[in-house]
């Protein structure tokens, strides 16, 4: 869960500073990414890499 919230986070405030979306997104985008999300216990490497990359690319389609 903290991989995908980071990734969703990052890709949020970069999309608000680039003036994209409005500040008042921002928590919609994260809630609307965690929620989708899949938590796996005690990931492996491989999986945080598969959760930050997916949560990145769910996150930019809510941006635009």
């Amino acid at each position: 869960m903290p991989t995908a919230l980071n990734a969703a986070n990052e890709i949020a405030v970069r999309s608000f500073l680039t003036h994209k979306i409005k500040f008042t997104d921002i928590s919609r985008i994260i809630k609307t990414v965690i929620d989708k999300h899949d938590p796996v216990s005690d990931p492996d490497l491989k999986q945080i890499l598969n959760a930050d990359l997916w949560a990145r690319k769910e996150s930019e389609k809510l941006c635009f």
